[in-house]
């Protein structure tokens, strides 16, 4: 059984024990994955095409291939969430969104955000250097919040905003740069703004060295 504690809440899932390998601890890079527009949106009010999922009164519709996401990315990379939504919508969220044998290494809501003064203003943010037990340096994030994560900007990659269309393919195109960087020992190096210059190139097979001249 697959065990994810969100802010002490227990979630269980059927868990395939011949993948037993996948879930021993080793220092594999760490993927932290943010929800509310980055992986899902939720809205008070159904948009004209079905909806994914219903919790907490909000109508949640899945960006397009997150499974396939989730799946392929869990290959090589730990994964945990980090939302800055309230703990119950945050475990009812990934309930319905992380695939059988899929395993979260944890699930961090609004309760382990912090504060900081921003531009004389109190903004939420997400230290990485609160994930103590792994390695910082192959650490990275996926938020499409800029300012929650600005102080890990060297760890981060920010997609456009998933505003529930049916017709999105950013996912996909954040698979072929965790799987490019994944050459790097070090992923603060990477030039993580211009992930999607680097998809550009990698697609076309263009030499990445070419980035330097940039």
């Amino acid at each position: 059984m697959t065990e994810i504690v969100v802010d002490n809440h227990l979630i269980v899932q059927d868990f395939d024990s011949t993948n037993i390998d996948i879930i021993e601890y080793r220092r594999r890079p760490l993927l932290v994955l943010d929800l509310d527009e980055t992986l899902i949106k939720s809205f008070s009010d159904p948009l004209e095409h079905p909806f994914d999922f219903f919790v907490c009164d909000m109508y949640v519709y899945k960006r397009p291939f997150l499974e396939y996401f989730l799946k392929t990315v869990s290959i090589k990379y730990d994964i945990a969430i980090w939302s800055a939504g309230g703990s119950e919508y945050v475990k009812q969220v990934v309930e319905h969104i992380i695939p059988k044998n899929v395993y979260v290494q944890f699930v961090y809501s609004k309760n382990q955000c912090e504060y900081s003064l921003i531009n004389e203003t109190l903004q939420l943010i997400k230290p990485l250097s609160k994930i103590y037990k792994y390695n910082y340096d192959n650490m990275i994030i996926i938020d499409d919040n800029g300012d929650l994560t600005r102080e890990n900007h060297q760890h981060c990659i920010i997609p456009e905003k998933y505003n529930g269309t049916q017709y999105d393919c950013e996912l996909i195109n954040i698979l072929y740069y965790l799987d490019y960087i994944l050459a790097y020992p070090d992923f603060k190096v990477m030039p993580h703004r211009e992930w999607r210059q680097i998809v550009d190139l990698v697609i076309n097979q263009i030499d990445i060295s070419v980035l330097n001249e940039f």
